[in-house]
């Protein structure tokens, strides 16, 4: 997955949260590091992010139990940061 797919996840996923949060009692912070967070990732890690953005994406209502769904369905995907590779 090249940079820009992760770029365009990041921003999906900020998008989403941010949008669809705006209003609820679900306070959400882009985070800035995400695309620096994704560098060294292996593609098995990069498909799990890509699926949790897939499922904030179909949510319905921002909650956290939707958003803990999607974490749990996905735990590979949520707040996922890779240390360089050795």
């Amino acid at each position: 997955m090249s940079m820009s797919a992760c770029a365009n996840l990041c921003q999906r996923r900020d998008r989403v949260l941010t949008k669809m949060c705006d209003g609820t009692g679900v306070v959400f912070q882009p985070d800035m590091m995400c695309e620096a967070n994704l560098d060294n990732c292996s593609e098995g890690k990069l498909r799990q992010f890509e699926a949790y953005v897939q499922c904030i994406e179909a949510m319905k209502v921002c909650s956290l139990d939707a958003i803990n769904a999607c974490a749990s369905k996905y735990p590979g995907g949520r707040n996922l940061q890779c240390a360089v590779r050795g």
